[in-house]
């Protein structure tokens, strides 16, 4: 028909509207403005995304997953709003965005993994705490850190991220973990440079105190940043361990007002 044509006219601005016009057909198939999404002009793409985030439609899915890489910053954020509406959007599609070449869109595929009704496997999750790009790693963490359990051993190797916010997420997560294996973790996390990932570790260590952190959390009575050596002087408290005593006792001595507080 004309809008058909219309749709592969030379002059962008046809085509444009000719998409538009088409998208206010409901409800329409989905084919003409897949292929739209193919189309030179940044205008054209984004104008079949907007259409096709009414369509919910299983043909139009894994070209808008795709969409997620393209060039033009627009269309790119089009298609993931527009993919968020999608009922039957399926994890093994969007895992396969996961490996995008586009930082972009392996940010966008953990966001909408994230928020599907139907949970992801955390090890579908954690597989982005290992991508190049710090903001994928970070919102995997970010995920993982809202989840029940996630996998100690994927989060073990990421507690010295090269990010402190990814960092920091990373030891959020491990927070939620109940069982002994992340203490190792939330231990090398205590001892990091960045004094907001030192408070979220000594928080997750004095919620349910082990003899293994005895010696870092006397360390950590000296920590500069007063919220961590006061959480520390407690979860000591909380040990109950007789070597603590004199260390407590110094730092009390030596006039650390922090402690007395505390």
């Amino acid at each position: 028909g004309p809008l058909a044509r219309a749709m592969k006219d030379v002059r962008w601005p046809v085509r444009e509207a000719a998409v538009k016009a088409y998208a206010a057909i409901r409800p329409f198939p989905a084919p003409p403005l897949v292929a739209a999404l193919s189309d030179p002009a940044d205008v054209v793409r984004l104008a079949a995304v907007h259409g096709l985030a009414h369509a919910d439609s299983k043909a139009a899915a894994e070209p808008l997953i795709k969409t997620l890489s393209d060039p033009h910053p627009p269309v790119r954020q089009a298609a993931a709003n527009a993919l968020r509406r999608y009922r039957d959007l399926t994890v093994g599609a969007l895992v396969k965005a996961l490996k995008a070449d586009s930082a972009e869109a392996r940010l966008a595929a953990v966001k909408l993994l994230t928020g599907l009704k139907k949970r992801p496997a955390a090890a579908v999750i954690a597989s982005a705490l290992g991508d190049a790009d710090w903001r994928v790693r970070h919102a995997a963490a970010a995920a993982l850190a809202r989840m029940p359990q996630p996998p100690v051993a994927a989060l073990a190797g990421a507690v010295t991220d090269k990010r402190p916010e990814v960092r920091l997420a990373v030891t959020k997560a491990l927070a939620r973990l109940t069982d002994d294996a992340r203490v190792g973790p939330l231990l090398t996390a205590l001892k990091d440079s960045d004094a907001a990932v030192r408070r979220a570790a000594a928080g997750a260590l004095a919620a349910k105190p082990d003899k293994r952190a005895l010696k870092p959390f006397i360390a950590a009575l000296r920590d500069e940043d007063e919220a961590v050596a006061r959480v520390a002087a407690g979860a000591l408290g909380k040990i109950g361990d007789a070597r603590a005593v004199a260390p407590l006792a110094e730092a009390l001595r030596t006039g650390d007002t922090r402690l007395r507080q505390g």
